[in-house]
């Protein structure tokens, strides 16, 4: 009887911790859910620089060694499938920063000894991007001028004197993205915009301002070189997961508005230096954190359907903290994933769209129109451009090699200054080929259209600016 009245308390005990385990192994997933989201930028930002930054010597590929630019500059066209939605406006100079033993010195050349013809200057922006994704700063045109000028970009730890006449930019964290663009209008302009690029420089403080060879970079075989780094990201197991993001938040701190997040994080034993080990967890708190896992991955993989965009005449885009994300981790973590480097919308706008206005989906098979009123073409400071895409978000091969139409272009306005852009496979005629943008030449296939709008005016950014539908010709 003994026996049986022991048995009997000891399984009302064991029932009874079952019926108040539930509501703590729920949290313990739902924390690992919102983690997974939280932390995915600065995993996929130091994936990316792994791979980048694994070469001996600078390429014109988008790889270099720590500390030092890579400078793309040929124009692509439909051969060209290394990244999707390629720009055919803009040469790209990336530069990947490790700030743990002293601050760099970026100077950029006076960008009116460089303008195109008939412009000021020529239009360039770099912008300065945090471990977390984050644009910290933007020098160029819009923000700094034109004129020649050096910048200091320290890490968060560094203390010591400032240059005179230096801009000084502090980085949140230790590691940094340099993304810059600069404009090229065509195959006649790129070897002014080569010299502009090759007259940019990095080095350490430390030589400044003298001359500087950078070191070779190490090239490190453990490194994978042939996956995507999203596709390394997506399949981290947990585990590898969660230790990158203890290992990474040394150097590269959370933000003061993450106080809610990190406390969840250490209420798991998640924390900055610690050792994330799954066998470190009860049986039923493990299973709580791979499914927290999945839920995180799932849940990222369906942001797209819940990202409030601004939809107008088909075209859609992101205005509100797109680069500056704040708190907002799902935005954060849904372009890291789609496309890591936005700019803020101070500096680029891009709608885009698979739709006409009456919402149906473009299709090779029917011819279109843009129509600008007189004065409302894209609202840029800087410039803007309409590339054509194929359904695979490649450029479209096409009889006139032309993928885009952008404002320094000699379109042809109507009478009343009105402009009208002609989508089609075939020729528009003589004298309307200057506003013709080809579609792909495949029959009944779906294409797309980015609209990008460089330095915006504000009437852009406070969205009180349409972009026009495009409109089947009947």
């Amino acid at each position: 009887m003994k026996n049986l009245l022991f048995l009997s308390m000891f399984f009302f005990l064991l029932t009874g911790c079952e019926k108040d385990e539930p509501p703590v192994i729920d949290e313990t997933a739902q924390i690992i859910k919102d983690a997974y989201i939280y932390a995915y930028p600065l995993i996929s930002m130091k994936t990316t620089a792994n791979v980048v930054t694994n070469v001996v010597h600078s390429t014109d590929r988008g790889f270099a060694p720590y500390n030092q630019f890579s400078h793309r500059n040929e124009i692509p066209d439909y051969n060209f499938t290394s990244v999707v939605s390629p720009n055919v406006d803009t040469f790209y100079s990336s530069a990947w920063l490790d700030l743990d033993e002293e601050p760099m010195v970026l100077s950029v050349p006076d960008a009116t000894l460089y303008k195109p013809e008939n412009a000021p200057w020529r239009y360039y922006m770099i912008q300065m991007m945090d471990a977390w994704s984050n644009v910290f700063a933007a020098p160029g045109v819009r923000t700094t001028g034109t004129e020649a000028q050096s910048f200091l970009i320290s890490g968060p730890n560094w203390s010591g004197s400032v240059p005179g006449g230096m801009t000084h930019y502090v980085s949140p964290t230790r590691l940094v993205w340099l993304l810059g663009r600069t404009m090229v209008k065509g195959t006649d302009d790129k070897a002014t915009v080569q010299a502009f690029q090759n007259n940019m420089s990095l080095m350490p403080l430390s030589a400044w301002p003298g001359s500087y060879n950078p070191p070779d970079g190490v090239f490190n075989d453990s490194i994978d070189m042939a996956t995507p780094p999203v596709n390394q990201v997506a399949a981290l197991p947990v585990e590898t997961y969660f230790q990158m993001l203890s290992d990474l938040m040394v150097d590269n701190p959370a933000a003061s508005y993450d106080i809610a997040i990190v406390q969840k994080l250490t209420q798991l034993g998640i924390t900055p230096g610690g050792e994330f080990k799954l066998s470190d967890y009860s049986k039923s708190e493990q299973r709580a954190i791979r499914a927290g896992y999945a839920d995180g991955q799932v849940q990222l993989a369906n942001l797209a359907s819940t990202i409030q965009r601004i939809i107008k005449n088909g075209w859609s885009y992101m205005l509100d903290n797109v680069g500056n994300y704040q708190d907002h981790y799902d935005l954060r973590a849904y372009v890291a994933k789609i496309g890591l480097g936005a700019n803020l919308p101070e500096d680029a706008v891009y709608p885009f769209t698979t739709y006409d206005i009456a919402l149906d989906p473009l299709n090779t098979n029917y011819k279109y129109t843009i129509t600008f009123p007189a004065g409302e073409t894209p609202p840029a400071r800087g410039f803007w451009s309409l590339t054509m895409y194929t359904a695979d978000h490649f450029l479209a091969q096409n009889p006139i090699d032309r993928y885009a139409i952008s404002s320094y272009m000699d379109y042809q306005l109507n009478d009343d200054g009105s402009l009208i852009l002609y989508l089609q496979k075939d020729s528009p005629g003589i004298e309307k080929i200057s506003n013709w943008l080809p579609t792909p030449q495949d029959a009944n296939s779906s294409f797309n259209l980015m609209l990008r709008i460089y330095w915006p005016e504000q009437r852009v950014l406070d969205n009180q600016w349409e972009v026009p539908g495009v409109v089947k010709v009947n």
